[in-house]
C-alpha cells in the first residue's frame, strides 16, 4: 500500500514518542484517535514494520496494540533524525519521590528520652561463671507432694510400663507365614449377583421377557415317552421298528426314527443347515422357512450367540423337495450348471468392461501427452532418388515422404 511520506513521518513520530501504538481493527475509521491519519495507513505501517523485526503486534478484542524493539528504536532514530539521547517513553525512568519520615519521633537523637530504655543495651552481659537461681513460680515456692501423692504416682507409673512394655512385645512377635499357595480372595455369592449388561442400559419390557423365556423354551426338548403300555399302539422306527424313537426326529421333524438308525444312515437322516441348503439344493429362504414345507430345528448360534439362531434341516425331507421343484436329479444339476455359467459370464463381462476402460484411458493419456508436446514437427533427412528418378526426402520421426526438387 502507498502511503505518503507526511504520513509516514507523523506515525514514526507518534511511535517513537510513546514507543507503543494502539489501533482498532476497523480499516474504514476516516482518521486515527490520536494521529491525524487514516487508520488502514496506520495498520498496513505497522505490518510493514512487524515483518522486519522492528515492531512486535498483539492483537485482543479486536484492537492492535504494537511495541517498538530495539531493532526498531534504531531504525526510527535513523529515519527521523534524531540525536542518541532522545529515548521513547517507555525507556525513561521515573523519579522516584522522597521517603517518608520514620515514625516515633523520626531519627534516634531527635526522640525525647525515655529514661533507662535508652542505655540497657548498651550495658556488658553478665560474666562466664554466673549462674541465675529460679523460683519455683511467679514468686512462689515449689510445691511439695504428700508420701500418699508420690506412692499414688508411683503405681501410676508402673502400671504405664507394664502397658508399653506388653504393647511393643506384641509388635515385635513374629506373625507366621501363609504357604505361597494361599492367596487372598472374595467369596461371592453367585445367587444374588444381576446382570448388569456390561454397564449398557438395556430396557427389558415384560414383552421383551416373556420372549425370551419363550424362546428359551423352544430350545428345550423333551424326552420321548411311549404314549400306550400296549406294545403294538406305540410309533414305531421306520427303518428298524424300534420303540427308542429319537426325541428331536420325533418332536421337531415328526419322523419315526431311532437314534441307531440315524446314526446308521447319515447320507438320508444327517442334518444339514440353511445355507446348505440354499447353495447345494437351489431353495430359497421363503421355502426353508416355511414350516409346512419344510420343517426345521432352530437352536442357539454355536459360533457366536448374538447371531441369528442356526436352522437345521433333514437331507432327505430338502432332497424330496428340490428333485420335486427341479423335476429330479438331472434338472437340478443343469439349473445349478446353468447359474455357474450364468455366473462365469458376468464375471468375463465385468472384466471385459474394465479391460475396456482400462484402455480407453490410456489412449486418452497418450492423446494427452502427444497435445501437451505441441504440434509435430517434421526432420527430414537428406534428398535421394527413387525408382523412377524422382528426388525425396523422409521425416527420420513419422516417416512422412515428400518430393523435393534442387535447383
Amino acid at each position: 500500500m502507498l502511503v505518503s511520506k507526511q504520513n509516514r513521518k507523523a506515525v514514526y513520530e507518534a511511535l517513537f514518542k510513546d514507543g507503543a501504538l494502539v489501533a482498532p481493527k476497523d480499516y474504514n475509521l476516516p482518521k486515527h484517535a490520536d494521529i491525524d491519519v487514516p487508520n488502514l495507513e496506520v495498520i498496513k505501517l505497522m505490518q510493514s514494520l512487524t515483518s522486519r523485526g522492528f515492531v512486535k503486534t498483539q492483537f485482543s478484542w479486536q484492537w492492535y496494540y504494537y511495541t517498538l524493539t530495539d531493532e526498531g528504536i534504531d531504525y526510527l532514530r535513523e529515519f527521523l533524525h534524531l540525536p542518541q539521547e532522545i529515548v521513547p517513553a517507555t525507556l525513561k525512568k521515573s523519579a522516584r519521590p522522597a521517603a517518608p519520615r520514620r515514625a516515633f519521633g523520626g531519627d534516634r537523637e531527635n526522640r525525647a528520652p525515655r529514661g533507662d530504655r535508652d542505655n540497657y543495651r548498651r550495658k556488658e552481659g553478665a560474666s562466664g561463671d554466673f549462674k541465675p537461681e529460679f523460683r519455683g513460680g511467679l514468686g512462689r515456692e515449689p510445691k511439695i507432694f504428700t508420701q500418699e501423692q508420690l506412692d499414688r504416682i508411683a503405681t501410676n507409673k508402673a502400671k504405664a510400663l507394664q502397658r508399653l512394655s506388653e504393647k511393643r512385645k506384641a509388635e515385635t512377635t513374629i506373625a507366621p507365614k501363609k504357604a505361597k499357595w494361599i492367596k487372598s480372595f472374595y467369596e461371592y455369592d453367585l445367587t444374588t449377583l444381576v446382570d448388569s449388561k456390561g454397564g449398557f442400559i438395556i430396557d427389558e419390557t415384560d414383552g421383551n421377557k416373556e420372549f425370551n423365556e419363550e424362546k428359551k423354551r423352544s430350545y428345550i426338548i423333551e424326552p420321548y415317552y411311549p404314549p400306550s403300555l400296549e406294545a403294538h399302539e406305540n410309533p414305531k422306527c421306520k427303518e428298524c421298528q424300534s420303540m427308542d424313537l429319537d426325541p428331536i426326529f420325533f418332536n421337531v421333524f415328526h419322523i419315526f426314527l431311532c437314534a441307531t438308525c440315524k446314526d446308521k444312515y447319515p447320507e438320508k437322516y444327517s442334518l444339514i443347515t440353511k445355507t446348505e441348503a440354499k447353495e447345494d439344493y437351489l431353495l430359497t429362504d421363503p421355502e426353508l422357512k416355511d414350516p409346512e414345507l419344510l420343517p426345521h430345528w432352530s437352536k442357539p448360534n454355536p459360533h457366536k450367540s448374538s447371531w441369528n439362531d442356526m436352522m437345521l434341516y433333514v437331507r432327505e425331507m430338502v432332497e424330496e423337495y428340490a428333485f420335486k421343484k427341479w423335476n429330479g436329479p438331472e434338472g437340478l444339476d443343469a439349473e445349478y450348471e446353468r447359474r455357474e455359467n450364468q455366473k462365469k459370464d458376468k464375471k468375463d463381462k465385468k472384466f471385459k468392461e474394465k479391460l475396456a476402460d482400462l484402455r480407453r484411458r490410456t489412449m486418452t493419456s497418450g492423446w494427452e501427452r502427444k497435445r501437451q508436446e505441441g504440434p509435430h514437427k517434421h526432420q527430414f533427412g537428406p534428398t535421394k532418388e527413387d525408382e523412377n528418378g524422382n528426388s525425396i526426402q523422409k521425416c527420420d520421426s513419422c516417416g512422412l515422404v515428400i518430393e523435393s526438387e534442387e535447383f
